[in-house]
């Protein structure tokens, strides 16, 4: 037997899938103590019961799981199992009193009971069957809190149910058609909508702020072992308080916010509504995303569970929350940020990952062998993830500085980089050369995290001879103007200051390469903060003169007419003239450079002087690293990110063909 706390466990028998499941017990009618279903305040002890079962035994064992969020671990509260007293956290405790209340009868699954949760190694067995449990259980219950909703269940069912009778029950009908009438229920829904300051809550209709403070304000949502658990679910219900609705309803009415979102209305008295659902659509939409790629990897493998999945890249990208209140997905433990994800990862994926919750296995080393993963199955690209560098949590050794940290938000530094369809891909600055080709040239899973050397092929075409400031003002902020101005202005200097030294320079030479290449580089500072990217296409397949326009606006090149006389009116027209390019640039957090070619480019904040641009066989940009000599003199290198650089992004650079160096990154 295992000790937790007061409570014995009996160990399970791994290699028959063996888990343990819940029944609850109710007292007896004729021993005089409260019946079930009766007034929660009035229930006896929680009582329950704990069987082994496996989950490929015939037949198969009926049982619900329950999805629900820990909650803090020094408010527990005590119940009965199996006769011992057994402590839970307060959030489960009010979800098992809910179970009481609703007189459930059946066995169930919960994690923190059925999983002895001080022996590491049964943990690293459950974790591995977690998605065969859900993917088993009749029915997952999802437990949000005993807080009541306020009514945002019953308005989350009505819009749910309507779009399905409205709008999904006419999927037979064309695209366009279909799009009309999905248009057309995001008008009736805007017209009952209520929110502050606009609508009148007295009437029938949809507060939107309560749907909001639904959403927001309960962390059930953004908890990351609740995506495995709704997308592998056969069937779900949201329990609320005393509320519950089926999760089809929620997944339909997540759809009308989408689709809201495709058809936002520009009228003032809905730029509340529509903050809210680009705020409700930004926290949850993950879950949609997540299912829906889970989905087609069903189909894919012909509806058997045991071998779909996504890709391990695909899991990562599907379930990144990009929240401004919270900065992401959260879990309990750290590594649970990758391991919570396993359930809906492809076997083959799954394999190579580690499974440890010792203390001799840190997230550290988590990320480096999902890091490993990657870079071998992508090539360079999957370094367009790059934030900076790993923070160091566990060792007196830095972490190996090419290792991302997909805990933390992310962004692609330079857009247009598609890792799962070469073809999509906006750039070729390694001119076609083929990762498929060069992977076994190069060194990535020989690499430990003891030993983290990996080596790429490439080319080192340039170093940074000077960086601007980092880019940091905001919209609507005091000085936003000023600052993108001053910004903006930094890099045409450090263009002009590079040109002028080249023409002192050549004066002697009569290089007038050099000279042309300065010129070009000068005139075209404007692609640098939008990395020539429009919102899909490069920006010359964009009526890119809207793009320069705006440039030329915010640098003061172009200015408002005279009869603009007022400040307000003057910002106002830059704001508006500004738009095109504002809401393409990629900014924010970057530094721009240039190189010792008199390229500009962009890059994250941590390139420095003497940085050197690399371009790596089978990636699509630029990367900049850093040069660093051992005591034996030989030069390794540390990574500091990938880059947009006028003049390399389509292969300008790879002019030694096929003679690649080997680049050893540390």
């Amino acid at each position: 037997m295992t000790k937790f706390g007061k409570f014995f466990y009996l160990p399970l028998k791994h290699d028959i899938r063996e888990i343990r499941l819940l029944t609850l017990n109710y007292p007896d009618p004729g021993s005089g103590e409260v019946s079930r279903g009766s007034d929660s305040s009035l229930l006896p002890s929680i009582n329950l019961t704990l069987f082994h079962a496996a989950l490929d035994a015939q037949p198969t064992h009926v049982f619900s799981a329950l999805s629900y969020v820990w909650g803090e671990a020094n408010n527990n509260r005590s119940i009965i199992l199996d006769g011992q007293t057994f402590q839970v956290t307060n959030n489960l405790f009010t979800a098992l009193t809910r179970l009481y209340t609703d007189s459930f009868n059946g066995h169930i699954w919960i994690d923190a009971i059925c999983i002895n949760q001080s022996d590491n190694d049964e943990k690293a067995v459950q974790v591995q069957l977690m998605s065969h449990i859900y993917t088993r259980a009749a029915k997952v219950l999802i437990w949000l809190g005993p807080e009541p909703d306020h009514g945002a269940l019953q308005s989350i069912q009505y819009l749910g149910t309507m779009f399905r009778e409205q709008v999904r029950s006419r999927a037979g009908i064309g695209e366009i058609e279909f799009n009309n009438w999905a248009s057309g229920f995001v008008q009736t829904v805007r017209q009952f909508a209520v929110t502050d300051g606009y609508g009148d809550s007295s009437k029938p209709g949809f507060n939107f702020e309560l749907l909001w403070l639904f959403f927001s304000q309960r962390p059930w949502w953004r908890r990351v072992w609740i995506i495995q658990e709704v997308v592998l679910a056969r069937q779900a219900t949201i329990l609320c308080g005393t509320a519950s609705i089926p999760w089809d309803d929620l997944a339909e009415c997540l759809a009308v916010f989408e689709w809201m979102v495709l058809y936002p209305s520009i009228e003032p008295q809905h730029k509340r509504l529509y903050h809210i659902v680009g705020a409700i659509t930004q926290s949850v939409m993950h879950l949609s995303l997540a299912s829906s790629g889970y989905q087609r990897s069903l189909k894919g493998a012909a509806g058997d569970v045991e071998k779909a999945g996504m890709s391990l890249l695909e899991t990562l990208n599907w379930t990144f929350l990009n929240s401004d209140h919270d900065g992401g997905i959260q879990a309990t433990s750290p590594r649970d940020r990758i391991y919570g994800l396993l359930g809906i990862v492809r076997p083959e994926d799954v394999q190579r990952i580690t499974v440890d919750y010792s203390d001799n296995w840190s997230l550290d080393k988590i990320l480096f062998e999902v890091g490993k993963i990657l870079l071998k199955d992508h090539g360079p690209d999957v370094l367009t993830y790059y934030q900076g560098p790993l923070m160091q949590k566990c060792h007196e050794n830095p972490p190996p500085s090419w290792v991302i940290d997909w805990t933390a938000p992310r962004t692609l530094i330079v857009p247009g980089i598609s890792l799962e369809n070469e073809h999509h891909n906006k750039y070729n600055a390694s001119r076609g050369t083929s990762w498929e080709y060069w992977s076994s040239k190069c060194l990535v899973e020989q690499a430990s995290y003891e030993q983290p050397q990996i080596s790429l092929r490439g080319q080192i075409v340039a170093q940074i001879t000077a960086v601007g400031q980092e880019f940091v003002a905001l919209p609507g902020s005091p000085g936003f103007l000023g600052a993108a101005r001053t910004w903006l202005l930094e890099i045409e200097g450090m263009v002009e200051t590079y040109r002028v030294s080249s023409s002192d320079l050549n004066v002697h030479t009569n290089d007038d390469a050099s000279l042309s290449s300065s010129g070009s580089a000068l005139s075209n500072v404007w692609r640098v903060p939008m990395c020539d990217m429009g919102l899909i296409q490069r920006a010359d397949d964009e009526h890119s003169a809207r793009y320069l326009h705006g440039f030329e606006v915010l640098t003061g090149k172009r200015q408002p007419a005279p009869e603009m006389a007022s400040e307000g009116e003057r910002v106002a027209w830059i704001m508006a003239e500004t738009w095109d390019f504002r809401r393409v640039w990629k900014v924010y957090g970057r530094r721009a450079f240039v190189d010792s070619a008199g390229r500009p480019g962009l890059s994250i904040k941590n390139a420095q002087v003497a940085d050197q641009v690399v371009i790596f066989a089978g990636g699509h940009v630029p990367f900049i690293i850093r040069p660093t000599a051992d005591k034996g003199g030989d030069v390794r290198y540390r990574f500091v990110g990938s880059a947009y650089v006028f003049g390399l992004m389509d292969g300008e650079g790879m002019e030694g063909g096929q003679n690649l160096e080997e680049i050893r990154l540390i």
